[in-house]
């Protein structure tokens, strides 16, 4: 894993690098390192850190899946001692995560049987693909998106079966273009009770057009979930790729999901 990764745009933004923080690497070592590294990176992480409400926000979306790991290699409780503090609150964090993601795979399974009714081919990418392929730790990833991606004439269609099952669509300009990856394409929905699902879904107009290039090729070489009948995931190859992408977004460095997304890669690459 480098310490650097540089991303270069034909924009006038021009040549842009970023750095992963240590905090981040330590995580990254813990979830993919030998097993041998994972209590002094364990230890690392928090040097200098007081407390959770310290922690950078990029390194809270992993710690569910961090934790999980670290509790397996010290099953007698050592790791909720470091560095004189007391982490035993934190020891209910891969629980609450793993509650929280079964309430978001129960939407996601009403809006795939509805949209399979309809006659809908639905493609979900990110979140819910690295819960459901992402070994002991994949239930405890943090997502509250369900991205997929959809024909273009089956969008009205999809629409309707959105607000049968409780959703709402949001405006467009709700998103702004870093936050948007598919600009134009993208239309976004979210619970009308105002439960924390938000569906996000990408609609390949011009496969022809570079930024359509990828989700057209994911649209058409996917293979089928094996979690429900209507679901289509697609392979470890292209989710590397969906990883890297949004690993290198500037609007992901923005928000602190760069982490997340190196460790998805890292998950597909051993897929």
């Amino acid at each position: 894993m480098s310490k650097v990764f540089e991303l270069t745009q034909r924009s006038e933004i021009g040549r842009l690098t970023f750095a992963i923080p240590s905090s981040s690497l330590h995580l990254l070592r813990i979830l993919h390192g030998s097993k041998s590294e994972i209590l002094p990176s364990w230890e690392a992480f928090w040097q200098g850190v007081p407390d959770y409400d310290h922690l950078p926000v990029d390194s809270r979306k992993l710690l569910p899946s961090v934790i999980r790991r670290v509790q397996h290699v010290s099953p007698g409780g050592g790791w909720k001692h470091v560095h004189g503090m007391d982490l035993s609150y934190l020891e209910g964090l891969p629980r609450y995560f793993w509650t929280k993601n079964q309430f978001f795979l129960n939407q996601a399974r009403v809006i795939v049987n509805a949209s399979a009714k309809a006659g809908i081919r639905l493609v979900a990418f990110k979140g819910i693909c690295e819960l459901l392929t992402g070994g002991p730790s994949g239930m405890m990833r943090s997502t509250n998106d369900l991205d997929i991606l959809l024909n273009p004439e089956d969008l009205d269609r999809f629409r309707e079966v959105t607000k049968n099952v409780g959703f709402r669509e949001l405006d467009a300009t709700t998103k702004t273009w870093l936050q948007r990856p598919y600009p134009k394409d993208q239309f976004s929905f979210e619970r009308t009770d105002g439960a924390k699902v938000h569906i996000d879904a990408h609609v390949v107009v011009n496969p022809l057009r570079l930024d359509n290039a990828l989700t057209h090729a994911i649209l058409h070489g996917c293979v089928p979930s094996g979690w429900c009948e209507g679901l289509f995931f697609p392979s470890p190859e292209e989710r590397f790729h969906i990883a890297v992408s949004h690993a290198f977004r500037v609007g992901n460095w923005a928000d602190g999901s760069v982490t997340k997304y190196i460790h998805d890669a890292c998950i597909a690459l051993t897929a």
